[in-house]
């Protein structure tokens, strides 16, 4: 049976096809138990900057993956949608959860996996997981908080550097700028200022990771963490936003491969089951 998961996020449409023998949704629970049971087989990722118009790029990226591969929409027998434009997909047939989609596709990946740290353009979210895939609570950033991804966007644009640039410079910090208590006020002004000040760009790459990553810290505070940490969302493959976020939470944090297409292959997971537990707890993180 060939199943569909469609991520529809504010900056990008992610879609997974994947491939699975059996229909039961006990599957999904003997994948994230026993290693030794066969992974889904996946058939193709891809993705589309999300623009202005999220209906029509989660459609258009669907049909390419499909063409990609030479398979009609007749061929694949459930598609599920996940992401902030979920209901935009006209093509699926089932809508669910963000957290739901990232902890079927974190157990998969991730199967000793506890807490999920799921940061990306807009803001944060933590997630506290079962074994059995089940979202225990949660915790997300509000709109008050600036976008962890855009602000990472503006500094990179500040310091003239691309973004592997920059997170590969924060890596070589020599002093530390930016301090936990005050994550809520340095934003765009301030790098701005350290910019014209001349200070390092290596120390302020690494102020502003620090600051999202304090900001983050902040609402797992709200679920509290346990050891076992995993991160995804775009920000997970920032190699310089990473170790700074494993410094301030003191702990280690796993990163799946491709962690940006998590979301997209979780729903593709759930698909595959059929039927899923959608009940989530949410608190908001209020500045």
């Amino acid at each position: 049976m060939k199943v569909a998961g469609i991520d529809v996020g504010s900056k990008y449409v992610h879609v997974y096809l994947m491939e699975i023998a059996k229909t039961k949704i006990d599957y999904v629970i003997e994948q994230i138990h026993d290693p030794n049971t066969p992974t889904p087989k996946g058939l193709l990722k891809y993705a589309l900057p999300t623009g202005t118009n999220p209906s029509e790029i989660a459609e258009r990226a669907y049909d390419e993956a499909l063409t990609q591969i030479q398979l009609q929409r007749s061929d694949v027998e459930r598609v599920w949608a996940t992401g902030t434009y979920r209901k935009q997909a006209k093509s699926a047939n089932h809508f669910i959860p963000d957290a739901i989609a990232n902890t079927h596709g974190v157990l998969l990946k991730v199967r000793n996996a506890k807490t999920i740290l799921d940061v990306g353009e807009i803001g944060c979210r933590v997630i506290k997981i079962s074994r059995e895939g089940k979202v225990l609570d949660m915790a997300v950033s509000d709109n008050g908080t600036v976008g962890m991804g855009s602000f990472n966007e503006f500094a990179a644009k500040a310091l003239e550097l691309t973004l592997p640039e920059m997170s590969e410079i924060s890596l070589n910090y020599t002093n530390t700028i930016f301090s936990n208590g005050r994550y809520k006020t340095f934003g765009e002004s301030e790098v701005v200022s350290l910019v014209k000040q001349k200070v390092s760009k290596n120390d302020i790459a690494r102020a502003v990771y620090d600051a999202i990553a304090a900001r983050v810290a902040f609402v797992a505070q709200i679920t509290g963490l346990e050891d076992d940490v995993a991160i995804v969302g775009g920000m997970a493959k920032n190699s310089g936003f990473v170790a700074a976020l494993k410094q301030t939470i003191g702990k280690d944090i796993k990163e799946p491969h491709n962690p940006d297409f998590v979301c997209s292959f979780g729903a593709a997971v759930a698909a595959a089951a059929g039927e899923v537990d959608e009940k989530v707890r949410m608190k908001n993180h209020k500045k």
